[in-house]
Parts: C-alpha cells; structure tokens; sequence
C-alpha cells in the first residue's frame, strides 16, 4: 500500500512511513461501497492542496459582480418556481437544504477538476 501523504519524509511505501499519516493512508485504500456492493478506489491529487500563484489582474468582469447576477437570477427562478421568495420560518429545514446543494456543489467541482486534469473523450455508445 502506498503512503500518499507528501509531507511525510517516509513518503512511498506504506510499512516504511513513520509519520502521522497512517489516518490518510487508511482513508485512501480501496474500500468496499457499502451501497452498491463494488470495490471503489479514491482517488488522490496532491495539486488540489498546493498553494496557488497571486491572481493576475486583467480586463474581464469581476467574478462578484457575476456571482451577484447570478444570485439576483436565481431569487426571481425562486419566487417564480415556489411563489415566493426564500424566507426565514418558511417550514423547511435550511440545514438540511443547504447541505444537499453543498454535496451536489462538491460533486461538480470534482467533477470538473477531473474531466479539466483528464483531457480524454469517451464515446456514448
């Protein structure tokens, strides 16, 4: 098994790091899904934890101002959908909503991070 902790000096070979990371170690290896009965294998990029370059400033929109189009679209897509705007007390559970558009937000994300780091076409058929 491999110790994929690369702050670890012992960095390789599982048996042979003596570090903190076994946790990490164990959390990587393949593990069986529980719910669909098939053998899955995380996988790991140490590029999604590096330090990332100061931003390079240029001609296009800033990204709040986007966002903030984006929000101002999403309240009227809301208020025409459910018939009112969001409201506090409004007889839904907003952990329980916020916390499913955060797992669907991570899944994207990873989504696009693979598909932008794996450049490759699969055919449909």
């Amino acid at each position: 098994m491999k110790c994929y902790n690369k702050n670890c000096p012992d960095h390789g070979e599982f048996d042979s790091c003596k570090r903190n990371c076994t946790d990490i170690c164990a959390a990587i290896q393949t593990k069986p899904s529980q719910s669909l009965g098939i053998s899955t294998k995380i996988e790991v990029s140490h590029e999604l934890n590096a330090e990332e370059p100061m931003p390079i400033q240029n001609d296009l929109p800033a990204v709040w101002d986007l966002v903030i189009s984006d929000m101002r679209n999403r309240d009227q897509i809301g208020e025409n959908r459910y018939t009112t705007r969001l409201q506090p007390f409004n007889g839904r559970d907003v952990l329980v909503d916020a916390y499913q558009e955060a797992l669907d937000l991570v899944v994207y994300l990873r989504q696009a991070i693979y598909e932008r780091d794996n450049k490759k076409e699969i055919s449909n058929g």
